[in-house]
């Protein structure tokens, strides 16, 4: 998969690289195209000054400050967060990603919340705590029986 590469550069872990595909599916970009544009978006994200004028007055009128875009010891959600700021103004979103790449990362930048909650459900965390849930449906239905 190419995106795994590329996420592995921009430190995103599994939980956060599969977050991201599922919330890509849930918007109907599945298979190898989510591959393709997360890939494209995490590239562009990690690289904010190798970005098009355009793309970089875009960020200037918003306010994204891309030295938290690339600073790779932040978690996701926030460089996610400090790009969403532009989430809201398609021609920017083209300005940055690319018109082929626009319609993937404006659904990522406008589904943060849920990027995070399935980062969090897909984490060592919250593996575990469905592991206790499961126990505790289990032990609730041997004392039925």
């Amino acid at each position: 998969m190419k995106f795994g590469a590329v996420a592995r550069n921009a430190n995103v872990n599994v939980a956060e690289s599969t977050a991201l595909i599922e919330t890509l599916a849930e918007k109907g970009l599945k298979g190898a195209e989510a591959g393709t544009a997360l890939r494209n978006v995490l590239l562009r994200m990690s690289a904010p000054d190798t970005l098009p004028t355009d793309a970089v007055k875009a960020f200037e009128k918003y306010g994204v400050n891309v030295d938290v875009l690339k600073d790779k010891t932040l978690p996701l959600s926030v460089r996610l967060k400090e790009l969403g700021k532009i989430s809201n103004d398609t021609g920017a979103v083209v300005e940055v990603f690319g018109k082929e790449n626009a319609v993937a990362a404006q659904n990522v930048l406008q589904n943060i919340a849920r990027v995070d909650e399935l980062t969090v459900a897909l984490s060592k965390e919250g593996l575990i705590t469905a592991l206790e849930q499961v126990k505790t449906a289990t032990d609730n239905l041997k004392s039925l029986s």
